[in-house]
Formats: C-alpha cells, sequence, structure tokens
C-alpha cells in the first residue's frame, strides 16, 4: 500500500473516531442552492425556500465568499464548496452565481438576449465575422475580487468571454479576447419592460 493511500485511511478513520467521540455530523459538499438575507446575516437553503427544513444560518470566514455574498440578492443562486454543522451551513468557496436580476430580456441595438434561466440564454452576440445570428447558449456567472462578473457563454460554436457590470440602470458586457485578454467589444444593454 502506498504512504498516500495510507495517509488517507488514516485521516478517514481519525475522522470518523472524532464524529463518533464528539457526535459531530459534518460533512463536506458541493452546495447549489438559494441565499437569502436576514437582520442577522444570510441563509442557504437547498431549495427556493428560506422556511425549508435544511435551510439554515450561512457563515464564512473566507473575505472573497463574503464579499461576494454583499453583491448578491434574496433569491440569488450559489454553487460552491462548504459543509453542514447542526444546521449551520458553512460556505468555504462560490464557484459560480445565478442572479435573479439578469434574468429577462436585455437589448442592445442590434444585439439582445434573453437570459431563461441562471444557465440557459438566446440571443443574438458579436461574432468575429460581425452580427451574430441567434443562438441558445449555456452560460456561467463566476465572481470576482472587484464589483463586476465574468460571464462565460458557449453556443457549441462559439465561447464568448465578457466582464459583466450589471447595476439597478443596465447591463453592461465587456467581451475579452481569450488569448490576449484585450477587450474587444463593449455592449451598454437595456432591459426590456424596465422602467429605467
Amino acid at each position: 500500500m502506498t504512504k498516500s493511500i495510507q495517509r488517507q485511511l488514516r485521516l478517514a478513520s481519525l475522522i470518523l473516531t472524532l464524529s463518533l467521540t464528539f457526535g459531530v455530523s459534518a460533512y463536506a459538499d458541493n452546495l447549489c442552492g438559494f441565499v437569502f438575507k436576514t437582520s442577522n446575516g444570510y441563509v442557504y437553503s437547498p431549495s427556493y425556500n428560506p422556511n425549508d427544513p435544511d435551510a439554515g444560518p450561512l457563515q464564512t470566514v473566507d473575505s472573497e465568499v463574503l464579499h461576494t455574498l454583499g453583491q448578491l440578492s434574496d433569491g440569488d443562486q450559489i454553487t460552491g464548496e462548504g459543509s453542514q454543522t447542526d444546521g449551520t451551513w458553512t460556505l468555504t468557496e462560490i464557484d459560480y452565481v445565478g442572479l435573479s436580476q439578469l434574468l429577462g430580456t436585455w437589448n442592445s441595438g442590434n444585439y439582445s438576449i434573453s437570459f431563461n434561466s441562471y444557465a440557459s440564454a438566446i440571443g443574438n452576440l458579436p461574432t468575429p465575422a460581425g452580427l451574430g445570428h441567434f443562438s441558445s447558449y449555456n452560460y456561467s456567472v463566476v465572481p470576482t475580487d472587484d464589483n463586476s462578473w465574468r460571464l462565460l457563454l458557449s453556443n457549441g460554436n462559439n465561447t464568448h468571454l465578457a466582464r459583466m457590470i450589471l447595476t439597478d440602470s443596465g447591463l453592461e458586457l465587456q467581451f475579452i479576447d481569450s488569448s490576449t485578454g484585450n477587450i474587444v467589444t463593449t455592449l451598454s444593454f437595456s432591459k426590456v419592460g424596465s422602467n429605467e
């Protein structure tokens, strides 16, 4: 047996012994659920219901996670790493978010995009050849260390990477050339049906 496997078995044995000895019911997991703000902080729920029996207080000691939580609205979705101990959720990392404010249709002159869910969209976006055709996209929103987000859209043929700035009055997408990191196009969108 290799030393690595022996070390993993000893660690697993230690965790099991501590769990049985101290009655600790903790588990690390990939989390995918929703965040709600309260007067006491945050609540995490695996469902879109802050009163779900599995919902509980959400805590973190990571400054980047805390920054991202501060940017979220009630009911936004998070996917990341964390654990639950005695009804309290501890979030150690946020990989992706689903922003309820982003959902809907956005227009910018010749371009438009409809975010139908936290993972799918349809629209026409700029391509290297110019104006794109309407296409279905899978997308992900990734936290950054400033007040923007990274948006990755893919339709199987084209992949778009953009710095995304979402405000109460609009959406700005700064499309990035993935080989150079330079911004190649910036579009400002207005939400359809918005009173702005």
